[in-house]
């Protein structure tokens, strides 16, 4: 495992503005950038060059591959083909806030996790997939940060937490939540298991699946913490820093 803190050649897309996300394609020969200030951007890593850049995010919007070709924006500009300068609004997203989405490995399905709502969308259209059961809040839980599918299309992982009641916890005068990672059929959303992490701060979760699916992490704020599926039991824990962690993802070997 290894953990990259900084380096010394250095894109800043969106000087002075937190960047939200940001993303490899054509194997690494360029990266998109998705920040604060209310622009979407494409990049050349060699030479540092902005080649493209779309207006109309807003300041929580993320950026995902579909293919090389087109990206997916969170925002009032959904499918942003970058290497012809064109971008439009799908449909079925017009009106969907999406804070929280994936996108599958074959740029097929997109899943947004908000509101106490799970939902399945075609690309790129990004119509309702038709017979995809919708996910909701239990009575026992909140649906309150990410859902990642895993890499074969198997499994759909989404983080949870007990809402504030007699579960709520107190250490040292702090207050604490359980929290549960539901992992989901992802063909049908229906429950599979579940992968506890009780104690955790109140932060919204990230997840990220290893390219083989036998580890699934999950960023609590500065916690990291992952699991192993199989057994279905945390094999390692630690605060990598004072700030939240924003992004995370396993390298395609797993290590």
């Amino acid at each position: 495992m290894h953990f990259i803190r900084a380096h010394q050649d250095r894109i800043n897309p969106d000087e002075g503005k937190p960047v939200n996300s940001l993303v490899f394609l054509d194997d690494g020969a360029y990266l998109a950038s998705c920040g604060g200030d209310g622009y979407a951007a494409a990049w050349n890593v060699a030479t540092q060059e902005c080649l493209r850049r779309v207006s109309g995010t807003y300041e929580q919007s993320r950026i995902a591959r579909i293919s090389d070709e087109q990206l997916f924006i969170s925002g009032r500009v959904n499918i942003w083909k970058w290497k012809e300068e064109r971008s439009h609004l799908a449909v079925g997203a017009r009106h969907v806030h999406m804070a929280w989405f994936d996108i599958s490995t074959d740029g097929t399905k997109l899943v947004s996790t908000d509101s106490g709502l799970v939902r399945c969308f075609d690309l790129p259209t990004c119509r309702k997939s038709s017979g995809w059961q919708g996910i909701r809040n239990g009575a026992s839980y909140q649906i309150t940060g990410d859902g990642k599918i895993s890499p074969s299309m198997t499994w759909l992982a989404v983080s949870t937490q007990v809402p504030q009641g007699s579960q709520q916890r107190q250490t040292r005068g702090r207050r604490h939540h359980d929290s549960s990672i539901f992992v989901y059929q992802f063909n049908n959303a229906q429950l599979k298991f579940r992968l506890n992490s009780p104690f955790s701060h109140r932060n919204d979760a990230l997840l990220a699946w290893s390219p083989d699916e036998s580890m699934l992490a999950a960023a609590y704020g500065p916690m990291l913490r992952i699991f192993d599926t199989e057994s279905r039991t945390e094999v390692f824990s630690t605060k990598l820093s004072r700030s939240h962690i924003k992004e995370m993802a396993f390298t395609p070997d797993g290590q």
